[in-house]
């Protein structure tokens, strides 16, 4: 199954895309979605299933400041 994650602020598309293959655990290679500015401000995810039969999906979101 593939899922696309967009990344929102105050209702925006950010233009942030993540996708399920490449942050899967069991995939080597994994890669860091960012940066992305984190001033105040209300943040969603929307995911959307692009490919596959309908399943639950989950997945998490890591903070880190930048030096």
């Amino acid at each position: 199954m593939l899922y696309q994650i967009n990344i929102l602020k105050n209702g925006v598309d950010t233009g942030k895309r993540v996708y399920s293959i490449t942050i899967d655990p069991a995939t080597a290679g994994r890669v860091a979605v960012g940066p992305l500015s984190l001033s105040p401000g209300d943040y969603y995810f929307n995911v959307a299933q692009t490919l596959g039969g309908l399943a639950a999906y989950s997945f998490i979101v890591k903070f880190a400041t930048q030096p």
